[in-house]
């Protein structure tokens, strides 16, 4: 079973102040990319960022319980 890492609580980073807003979308998660289509009209379309993958947050220091993960497996007795 997999649930979050109990040392970063999730977040993936050694600690909070680890944490550092993304410098592609600058926190917001998403970017703006220019495109163009078939018929040469350009437009603006909004993706999510693929620096933070829409979390808007970069870990300077990673976790070293789940190695960045977030995530760590877990055997439970039920």
């Amino acid at each position: 079973m997999k649930e979050a890492c109990p040392v970063c609580l999730g977040t993936g980073a050694k600690s909070p102040k680890d944490l550092k807003p993304c410098s592609q979308c600058a926190g917001k998660g998403y970017s703006l990319r220019d495109e163009q289509n078939y018929y040469g009209q350009r437009f603006q379309a909004e993706t999510i960022c693929p620096v933070c993958r829409g979390g808007g947050k970069t870990v300077t220091k990673i976790c070293s319980k789940c190695n960045g993960h977030k995530l760590i497996s877990t055997l439970k007795t039920i």
